[in-house]
């Protein structure tokens, strides 16, 4: 397993702490074609089935977001401090794209394809499952779909132990990423 140890974007320490970025050549950097959802997803959202999330999103992650979602947990200035410091953040924003083939996921920054995360998913009850074959547990977070944008909450971690600094669950690196901006299906 390959762990990338850069400080370009915003949050590679945090992924790096969520035991993120191994290599996987099961996902290849070229999206499939999304496919078409069964049924109209309407105007509320709704949990995705596996195949609804076929394809590729993407986000702009910012800085700005990032501070926002971390003072929204309550996880306080010691968190803040780390995951903005000068030497883990990288650019105002950085745009990423996550790969969802079958029943297996790849992230990587989409300037450089440098992947951060892949490995499984699956979807329960409302929940997906990303498990990125580190020796944790599966991140975990409530999905919501609403026609083509995709959005994380609720997060947690299969693994339930540990903490990421005083009082902030282990889990909350890798819920940053997924859960401060919303996913946009890429265009075909």
């Amino acid at each position: 397993m390959r762990h990338h140890l850069t400080a370009i974007p915003v949050l590679t320490a945090v992924l790096v702490l969520a035991a993120c970025g191994a290599d996987d050549s099961s996902v290849s950097g070229a999206a499939a074609a999304p496919t078409e959802a069964a049924s109209d997803v309407g105007s509320s959202p709704t949990a995705p089935a596996v195949t609804e999330l076929e394809g590729t999103w993407t986000t702009d992650l910012t800085r700005k977001a990032v501070r926002a979602y971390i003072r929204g947990q309550g996880w306080g200035e010691q968190a803040e401090e780390f995951l903005l410091a000068p030497d883990m953040a990288g650019p105002e924003q950085t745009q990423f794209r996550v790969d969802f083939v079958g029943d297996r996921f790849r992230m990587a920054q989409v300037a450089t394809d440098e992947q951060w995360q892949s490995g499984t998913f699956r979807i329960e009850d409302g929940r997906i499952y990303l498990d990125d074959e580190a020796p944790v547990g599966e991140l975990t977070f409530a999905v919501h779909l609403d026609g083509d944008v995709l959005t994380y909450d609720s997060p947690g971690d299969t693994g339930g132990g540990g903490q990421f600094i005083p009082g902030v669950p282990g889990w909350a690196p890798g819920a940053v990423m997924w859960a401060s901006t919303t996913w946009s299906r890429a265009e075909g």
